[in-house]
């Protein structure tokens, strides 16, 4: 983000409120949101076989962290899992879209 930190963890928080996330806690200090969101996960090709009249996709709750890290006039935005590894799944492009969408 072409903010600075303070203005980029307001303009954070206002999109992840405007996308509907639930935010559970959050740590200015440390730059994290921590967010439950839920999204659809692909299920595996046998329970797809087995289960050929239901949806390709079941819906998951899971809790993220939406972290801030200042880079001088700038910001990165990042999700991490809750062992605080990065996550790089569709998941978290979604969750980075579902922001960038919501941002003033």
């Amino acid at each position: 983000m072409p903010e600075d930190f303070a203005r980029a963890w307001r303009s954070v928080g206002k999109a992840l409120e405007a996308a509907e996330m639930k935010v559970d806690d959050r740590d200015r200090s440390r730059g994290l949101y921590f967010v439950d969101y839920k999204h659809r996960k692909p299920r595996g090709r046998i329970a797809r076989t087995l289960m050929f009249w239901g949806d390709d996709e079941s819906t998951q709750k899971e809790r993220f962290l939406v972290l801030l890290q200042s880079a001088g006039e700038q910001t990165n935005v990042l999700v991490f899992d809750e062992k605080e590894k990065l996550v790089t799944a569709p998941v978290a492009e979604d969750i980075l879209r579902k922001i960038q969408q919501n941002l003033d």
